[in-house]
């Protein structure tokens, strides 16, 4: 997971986030909208904290989707920084 190697990161996220998407991977990432205001997009990505820390800034307005490695990475990451607040 933290090889080095990139990977393809599904997000899932609210249209609002369409620039940010655009911003970060560039105009050519195929952006799928959905009816409830939210679209998916597959982008690539070496993770890393920066890549978890880039997602984290959007709250709940973004999404990790798959894969599922990728995911539980942003889990564990977050369920950490909760234990520094108990």
């Amino acid at each position: 997971m933290f090889s080095g190697e990139e990977c393809s990161v599904t997000l899932r996220c609210q249209d609002s986030l369409a620039g940010a998407i655009i911003d970060r991977f560039g105009t050519g990432v195929s952006i799928f909208p959905h009816s409830d205001g939210h679209f998916t997009c597959v982008v690539p990505v070496i993770v890393s904290n920066n890549f978890y820390s880039w997602v984290a800034q959007f709250g709940r307005r973004m999404e990790i989707t798959a894969p599922a490695d990728i995911r539980e990475g942003m889990k564990e990451l977050l369920q950490g920084i909760l234990e520094v607040y108990k």
